[in-house]
């Protein structure tokens, strides 16, 4: 495996540090689509590793309607990374050598 970024593996190990950062955008997400009518529109970025993530709530159950991520370029892995692990069990073997 390649040089990964640490926060990368900490995203990958620990979960992400999410910061609500919603309020802007109005009503439509960042693909120009009308969020669903109804619908409270919720955006959360990652403090350590930049993915976003983007939720509709809806206004009259209270029920997670939609989410969707945006990841950095270089977030992305292959699923298995070392033959016979998934990408999980290397990075908590990364994270936990780097100490």
């Amino acid at each position: 495996m390649g040089r990964v970024a640490q926060e990368r593996v900490e995203c990958g190990v620990i979960g992400h540090a999410w910061d609500d950062v919603s309020g802007s955008g109005g009503g439509v997400d960042k693909g120009g689509k009308k969020v669903l009518q109804g619908a409270k529109r919720k955006v959360f970025r990652c403090t350590r590793c930049g993915t976003v993530r983007e939720e509709a709530w809806s206004k009259v159950t209270g029920q997670l309607m939609s989410r969707a991520y945006e990841y950095p370029d270089d977030y992305k892995l292959p699923k298995v990374l070392v033959e016979g692990e998934t990408q999980r069990e290397t990075l908590r073997k990364v994270w936990i050598r780097r100490g």
